[in-house]
């Protein structure tokens, strides 16, 4: 339910983006759908669980790819979130006639 609200709300915005961006909608809409699949979708859905299957619950390894997996999601989400800031942050700058 969470989910669908969620993935509702960012089609309505990246409708609302290709509105607002005029012409620039060309180069908004693909980027916010690459920041998408770069932040969220590759490493959350791909990455951390086929390398969690590949490696041992009792071994030091996974334990440092725990520890990893936590520190690199922080990263990427931060920089998500800052990346999203300043797109959104051009697009409702630019003046429209």
């Amino acid at each position: 339910m969470i989910i669908s609200i969620l993935f509702s709300i960012f089609v309505g915005a990246t409708i609302e983006v290709k509105k607002r961006s005029g012409p620039y909608h060309k180069f908004f809409v693909p980027s916010f759908v690459s920041l998408c699949w770069i932040i969220i979708l590759l490493p959350f859905i791909v990455i951390i669980p086929l390398v969690s299957a590949v490696l041992e619950n009792d071994s030091d390894n996974y334990k440092v790819f725990v520890k990893g997996s936590l520190v690199g999601s922080a990263f990427l989400l931060m920089f998500g979130v800052t990346l999203f800031a300043i797109i959104v942050n051009v697009i409702f700058q630019v003046k429209f006639n």
